[in-house]
This record gives structure tokens, C-alpha cells and sequence, in this order.
């Protein structure tokens, strides 16, 4: 009985001791960071500690019994973990599961090894499974991050070295080689100056080695040379790497080839330079009409400055009645066909307006899709000015041709000489718009240039108080002298110029010599009351007008001549025949003398005396 007693007290103790044993395995599962867990073929846990609860954001009570689908959101996963489970217990082998990933309770995808173990019962068959995960989450990211940084690294455009203190490269990537032309087994081992192209100075490189050496980053643009010797411009930057104490132990760069962008940006300087200086103005807008870019040229020619159009819109250039009437127009025919030039008008910023050549074009893309216009202008208010002057210039010499025409035509067998002076006169005067003409004639005996007609009343009083100037002085008296045109466009220049004061608003006088044969048988005279408003033009046409008023005056000369010696031969003839019927030689004498006053139109005397008497000179 004793024995008995001490076989039952011995088995308690037994029973409290494995309990206490099991207590603290349980207390070592639990506060392991490892998931322990056992599932049946079910996938219901059957154990789990605290650690794999908390993943699913559960108690171990809660969890016991249940299985992934009651926590976890991701179908697959759960199904992947029971495929895993069924095939350890078939298997009745362990497996090891190096990456699977399970999404925890917030959603979040943790990352574990697993060791599944198949737990078999006494007749052989496993209906449980005992499995043992490791959180690896930290590691798999950086796993990722790494093969992430591999493949941006392997597939960069920029150059990367890794060297060691002393420059010595450990490491290049593909751009590398691709830029430099040396492959990674020709870099590996050799220092970067195989790169050097003695392009930079040495400060430079001083400066770069201080910075790296002192923990800092060096930028800068410097000048290499590849393998075959040719040189290209790279954009470098050097960083220094430090070691988990801190010490700097690496040095990583990373360069850029920006041979073709520094050329691009040479051009574009260039281009740049020579927009800034054209004369033309030159702006950039998009389709909207706003401003990008404005040169010096485009914001002075509109009383602007650079600044203080861009970003403004296109129609601050123009009225509204040049944006209706001719910039609309205009800019639909750049929309249809891509470019158009022609003149358009356009505003200053003080209101005045002013005539432009403009040509502008559509900027296209790559895909031929608009995306701006460009637009040159040229301010052409001096060539419109011009234009018009030389329009209202040959509108007025083909008036003058018409009328010097005319002129010819009418005077051309005029037999007066009286009427063809006042014709003239008044025809150039009023035909020709001048402020005043006359015609002169050279006295000789007085050796002055006389007014024989002049226009108006200013003309009238001159011929009647005989005005005249000196032979070879001034201005009608030079051009009798050589026999050549003298053109004063501005008398104002002549401090010795006189105005007569009948005309005291003369600015300029042209004196055309009327000529036959050489010889100056007047002076066609003009004035104008505007300085310079005479100019060569009217010189040439007033010489061709003067030699066609020659030509009439000598007709109207030799026509009265000839009249004259008409009427001195019938005079003759009438007196011849009265003298036989008067036997009183007084009366002869004095019938012959006032026929031949009459018809003469001239005093006339009749000298007597004997032949020796009459060959002297008579007494004064």
C-alpha cells in the first residue's frame, strides 16, 4: 500500500515537473520573434505563439482553431500556404521555403523563410505540421533596393566609377565604357587620370581633391579624353563614400557626356547673340498668343523693354482696328499654310502707329504638331515715307511732262511774243504750283537781266517799275552769264540773297536759261515758298520746257520780222507812188517821212544834202 502511495506521489511530481518544463517552452515559443505555428491538413492552427498572432494582428487564443483565410486578405497566399503544408505532410519531409511573402494584419506584405517539419503520429501518417518562420522583410527590401540601384546603375546613360582613396577605379558601369571606350576589364585597376585630357589646370584638380578628401561633393565641367584619344566634355560629380565608423573609405563619380549639349548651348549663344543684335524685331509666342521670348529690337521698335512684355499677349502691339482689319486676316492665312509675310500695322506704347514688314511661321514638334509662331518685324516707316514721296514725285513729273506738253503745244506757232511770254508764266505758275514766275531778258546797254513778264499783280508792278538785276550776279544774273540752270533750293543758305519785297515768302529759286543756239535769249525764272521743295526734277523738266519756249520765241521772232519787211516794202511802194503826184519836194518830203513813222511804228527823219555832206557825220 506504502509502495502504491509512493508510486502516485511520484507520478505527480513527474506530471508537475513536464507541466512546468512545457510552461516554459511555451514562455520560450512565445517570446521568440520566429512565427511557431502547427497545422492540421485543414490548415486550422492547432498552436501558435505570440508572435505569429500578432502578425495577423490576433491572440494566440483567437487564432487557435482558425485558419490564414480568416486574416489574411490575400486568397493566394492562403491557398499557397496550404499547398505547402499538404505536401510536407505527404512528403513526410521538411521543407525549406526561402522567400514567401504574407500580408499581415494592416495590409502590409512581410517577407519570411520557412522551415516546415511534418509532426507523424504513431501509425506513420503526418496529420499535423510544425512550422518555423523567420521575418526577413528588412532584408528581401534591400535585396530589392539593391537589384533596383543594379539595374539603374547597368542601364544609366551616365558614366559611374567607384575608385578607392587613391583613385584607383574598383568599379565602372556600361556608360563607362560606352562613353570612355575602355572596356571594365581595361578600367579595373587603373587610376581615373587615364581619363585626363590636360585641358584643366591643376587647380582645378587641387580643388576637386581637397573638397573629396574633406567629406564634400565636387561638381564642375571638365574636358576628358577617351581611349582613342578624342576629347568630350563631361558634367562631373564626386562623392565621397564612408564606412559604417564614418571614415571615408571610397569615392564614387558620376559623369555626364554633355559634349553634344555644350555644343547646343554654343549654338544656341551664337544664335542667341545674333537674335539680340539683328535689327529686325523678333518675338516667340505660343498659341494663345502669349509671349516667350522678345529680342532687344521687337520691345524698342514698340517703346518697350524686354522685361516688361514677356509673358504679355501679342495683341499689345496693335489697335483694335489693326487687329480687325489686318492682323486676323493675317494670321489665319499662318494657320492654313504655316508661314505668311506681308506688312501689318502695328502700335507703339505712346499710341502711335506705324507700318511693319512681318513674317511669321508656325513652330512644329517633332510630330508636326504646332506648338508656337515665331515672328520677325522690320518698322518700315522711312521705306512707306519714301515710297510715297517717290509715288507723289512721279505723280508730279508726269503732271509736269503732261503740262510741259501742253504748254509746247499751245505756244508752238504763236506769233506773239507777248502771248507766249504770258502763257508761260501763267501756264508754269499755276500748272506747276510754284509760288512765283517770271522771264527775264539781258539789256545790253545797261548790261541787266530785265522782267519782260512775270505773274500777277507782284508780276505787273515789277514790269511796270522795270525791275532788274545785274548781269552774272545772283541767281538769274549767273545763269544768263554761263548759260547754264542755277538751282537755290535753300536762299536762306545765301547770307548774300536779297528776296524782292513783292515776294517776300521765297525759300528757293531755280534760273533755267531759254537758249537758241547757244545763245541766251531769256531767263526762265521760278520760286517756291518752301525751303528745298526745288530739285533737280524740275530743273530737268524746266529745261526741256525752256527749249521749246526757244523755239516759239525764234518762230514768233522771224515771223515778225518778216511781217515788219512786208510792210516796209508796201510803205515803200505806197510813198513811191504818192511821190509822182506831188510836184513840192517839201511836201514829198514830208508825206514820205509819216508814212514811213505810221508804218514803221517809229519815229523816223530824212537827212538832205549833197553826197560829200551826207557821207559825214551829222552834228549832235
Amino acid at each position: 500500500m506504502m509502495a502504491k502511495k509512493d508510486q502516485v506521489a511520484k507520478h505527480k511530481q513527474v506530471e508537475k515537473t513536464l507541466e512546468a518544463e512545457l510552461n516554459f517552452l511555451w514562455r520560450v515559443i512565445d517570446t521568440s520573434p520566429n512565427f511557431i505555428f502547427v497545422r492540421d491538413r485543414d490548415g486550422k492552427f492547432l498552436m501558435a505563439n505570440e508572435a505569429m498572432a500578432q502578425a495577423y494582428g490576433t491572440t494566440v487564443e483567437d487564432i487557435t482553431g482558425k485558419t490564414d483565410a480568416d486574416f489574411n486578405p490575400n486568397p493566394e497566399e492562403v491557398e499557397r500556404f496550404l499547398s505547402d503544408d499538404r505536401e510536407v505532410m505527404n512528403s513526410l519531409k521538411q521543407k525549406a521555403l526561402l522567400e514567401r511573402s504574407i500580408t499581415d494584419a494592416d495590409g502590409a506584405v512581410r517577407w519570411l523563410e520557412i522551415i516546415k517539419f511534418p509532426l507523424v503520429d504513431e501509425d506513420g501518417v503526418s496529420r499535423r505540421v510544425l512550422g518555423i518562420a523567420n521575418d526577413i522583410t528588412d532584408q528581401v527590401l534591400v535585396k530589392i533596393d539593391l537589384q533596383q540601384l543594379s539595374r539603374a546603375v547597368e542601364a544609366t546613360h551616365d558614366a559611374i566609377v567607384i575608385t578607392d582613396l587613391n583613385g584607383n577605379i574598383q568599379f565602372v558601369n556600361p556608360a563607362f565604357s560606352k562613353i570612355t571606350g575602355y572596356s571594365l576589364a581595361e578600367a579595373l585597376g587603373r587610376n581615373t587620370n587615364i581619363l585626363k585630357s590636360g585641358r584643366q589646370s591643376s587647380n582645378t584638380y587641387k580643388e576637386m581633391w581637397k573638397a573629396i578628401t574633406s567629406g564634400q561633393v565636387w561638381q564642375g565641367d571638365v574636358t576628358n579624353k577617351r581611349k582613342d584619344n578624342s576629347l568630350y566634355e563631361a558634367q562631373l560629380t564626386i562623392s565621397p563614400i564612408r564606412n559604417t565608423a564614418g571614415k571615408i573609405e571610397q569615392f564614387v563619380a558620376i559623369q555626364r557626356d554633355i559634349t553634344e549639349r555644350k555644343r547646343a548651348e554654343e549654338e544656341l549663344q551664337r544664335l542667341r547673340s545674333a537674335v539680340e543684335q539683328a535689327g529686325d524685331g523678333i518675338a516667340v509666342a505660343n498659341l494663345e498668343g502669349n509671349i516667350l521670348f522678345a529680342n532687344l529690337a521687337w520691345a524698342e521698335m514698340h517703346g518697350y523693354s524686354v522685361e516688361e512684355i514677356q509673358g504679355q499677349h501679342l495683341s499689345m502691339f496693335h489697335t483694335k482696328e489693326q487687329i480687325q482689319q489686318e492682323v486676323e486676316q493675317f494670321n489665319a492665312v499662318v494657320m492654313q499654310t504655316g508661314t505668311n509675310s506681308g506688312r501689318v500695322g502695328h502700335a507703339h506704347k505712346n499710341g502711335t502707329t506705324f507700318p511693319t514688314q512681318m513674317t511669321t511661321t508656325l513652330l512644329l514638334d517633332a510630330s508636326g504638331t504646332p506648338t508656337g509662331l515665331v515672328g520677325t518685324a522690320r518698322d518700315i516707316t522711312e521705306q512707306v515715307r519714301l515710297e510715297q514721296q517717290i509715288r507723289e514725285t512721279l505723280e508730279r513729273r508726269n503732271r509736269q511732262v503732261q503740262l510741259t506738253t501742253e504748254i509746247s503745244q499751245e505756244i508752238t506757232g504763236t506769233p506773239s511774243l507777248a502771248e507766249i511770254y504770258n502763257y508761260v508764266v501763267t501756264s508754269v505758275k499755276e500748272g506747276f504750283g510754284y509760288y512765283h514766275v517770271q522771264i527775264f531778258r539781258h539789256n545790253p546797254e545797261k548790261n541787266t537781266m530785265v522782267v519782260i513778264e512775270g505773274y500777277g499783280a507782284a508780276g505787273k508792278k515789277m514790269i511796270a517799275a522795270k525791275h532788274n538785276l545785274p548781269f552774272g550776279k545772283g541767281v538769274v544774273g549767273t545763269a544768263a552769264a554761263t548759260g547754264e540752270p542755277v538751282l537755290a533750293s535753300n536762299v536762306g543758305d545765301d547770307p548774300n540773297w536779297v528776296p524782292h519785297p513783292d515776294l517776300p515768302d521765297t525759300k528757293g529759286e531755280l534760273a533755267i536759261p531759254i537758249k537758241w543756239q547757244n545763245e541766251v535769249i531769256g531767263i526762265l525764272d521760278v520760286q517756291h515758298d518752301e525751303a528745298n521743295a526745288l530739285t533737280e526734277e524740275d530743273q530737268v523738266v524746266l529745261l526741256g520746257l525752256a527749249g521749246q519756249i526757244a523755239s516759239a520765241v525764234e518762230s514768233a521772232r522771224l515771223f515778225e520780222e518778216s511781217q515788219n519787211r512786208v510792210r516796209r516794202e508796201q510803205t515803200l511802194r505806197e510813198i513811191t507812188s504818192r511821190l509822182r503826184n506831188f510836184t513840192d519836194p517839201d511836201a514829198v518830203i514830208r508825206a514820205a517821212v509819216r508814212d514811213l513813222s505810221k508804218n514803221l511804228d517809229r519815229p523816223t527823219f530824212i537827212r538832205l544834202g549833197s553826197a560829200e555832206e551826207l557821207s559825214s557825220q551829222p552834228e549832235e
